[in-house]
């Protein structure tokens, strides 16, 4: 039995903080046993086969003292936890399994807190200002735009940047290595800018990370950024306070913040990053909605040029509503237009029966004063009219006698 084996089994199949965390309690709890895992391991066959109940418990108790020796040091309740569970799980693997409840409550306790240091916007400008590499002003910038998992940004390669020529914001997908969901993101005009000036540096080398290592193979390590991160924090004067941590993971919160502090919403904002979302809630999203949606995050999220960027954003939303309001006036006159041209297609027919009604007048008079001025017909109708007038007043007379 190797220890080894543990920690390479861990870091093949579980996510790389889960292998730190375990790697660094083990090392702690061999410093304070005094023995390398190896020993340790033998130690607990031992104990297991002696068939000795208190023997059997040894190490039960040995973790309860190592965890209150934590405590002694200052570390915090969860840090005791998590570095106690490299041991557990250790013996676990080799199918010598601690029996967890003969280990008190006290070495098993957590508490909630807020690890995470909560970044603010002010403090990524003030730490942006500061920074001297181009390298990490992309990682700045990189991770207030897309709010990933640092290691989605470290497994960037640099032929998958797309290009940085189009119309900003560009957008930028991947499928997320922890959950497997795509993440919409978008590139913003000054990661883009930012990006320019840093890709022609990585010439010449082979390694296709974005963030190359200097050994040439693969990329920077968390830690890595995180101590960027962190020195650029005290250059800054951001005081962090003891409890917390700033790590590249407080872009993502932040990020997620401000999508909702911007009015773009939770939804949109989980999209974007890379969170999963019930598929219904997705459906009425669309790529198009979120651009718009990143565009108005970035009114609050600005890194670079800020004053610039504003106003430059208070120019386009005014020529936004002019376009609006010529838009209201042009479907106003087309409006006015098109009951301007049905009350003259009705007009137009009524012109057109009226001039139709004087034509057959016109026709009508015209066979009159022609029939009228032929003598036969005149001759004619005088003879009927006369007829006419005998046999109506015969009719009288009749109706007068029999009275």
């Amino acid at each position: 039995m190797k220890a080894q084996e543990f920690l390479d089994y861990v870091e093949k199949s579980k996510s790389k903080n889960t292998w730190k965390e375990y790697r660094n309690g083990l090392k702690k709890f061999s410093e304070w046993y005094g023995k390398d895992l190896d020993t340790v391991l033998a130690e607990r066959k031992q104990d297991l086969e002696s068939g000795d109940p208190a023997r059997r418990r040894h190490f039960e108790h040995k973790l309860e003292e190592f965890h209150r020796a934590l405590l002694n040091k200052g570390y915090a309740v969860n840090s005791c936890r998590t570095m106690t569970l490299g041991l557990v799980q250790l013996f676990n693997y080799f199918d010598m399994d601690m029996k967890t409840r003969v280990i008190s409550a006290e070495a098993k306790k957590t508490v909630e807190t807020e690890k995470s240091y909560p970044l603010i916007i002010e403090e990524v400008r003030a730490m942006y200002a500061v920074a001297d590499s181009v390298r990490d002003k992309v990682l700045l910038l990189m991770g207030k735009d897309l709010g990933l998992r640092l290691a989605d940004v470290l497994s960037i390669k640099r032929d998958e940047i797309p290009d940085l020529d189009q119309e900003t914001p560009i957008p930028f997908q991947r499928i997320t290595n922890k959950e497997k969901v795509l993440a919409k993101g978008f590139l913003s005009d000054e990661t883009a800018a930012i990006l320019k000036a840093y890709l022609p540096t990585l010439k010449g080398t082979d390694n296709p990370s974005l963030f190359p290592n200097k050994n040439g193979k693969g990329p920077i390590t968390d830690d890595t950024v995180n101590n960027v991160l962190n020195a650029l924090a005290e250059k800054a004067k951001i005081k962090v306070p003891k409890g917390q941590a700033l790590t590249f993971h407080c872009f993502r919160k932040m990020f997620l913040t401000y999508c909702i502090e911007a009015g773009v919403g939770l939804t949109a904002g989980k999209l974007m990053c890379g969170k999963a979302v019930a598929k219904s809630d997705s459906t009425y999203i669309h790529n198009a909605r979120l651009k718009k949606l990143f565009l108005q995050l970035q009114k609050m999220i600005r890194v670079t040029d800020v004053a610039t960027y504003m106003a430059g954003q208070d120019r386009v939303a005014l020529l936004e509503q002019t376009i609006e309001t010529l838009k209201q006036e042009v479907l106003s006159h087309r409006t006015a237009w098109e009951l301007s041209a049905k009350k003259s297609e009705a007009m137009r027919k009524e012109l057109t029966e009226l001039k139709e009604n004087y034509e057959r007048r016109e026709k009508a008079d015209g066979i009159m004063n022609r029939l009228f001025s032929d003598p036969e017909f005149r001759n004619f109708v005088s003879k009927r009219l006369k007829q006419l007038r005998i046999t109506e007043e015969s009719e009288q007379d009749r109706a007068s006698s029999k009275q």
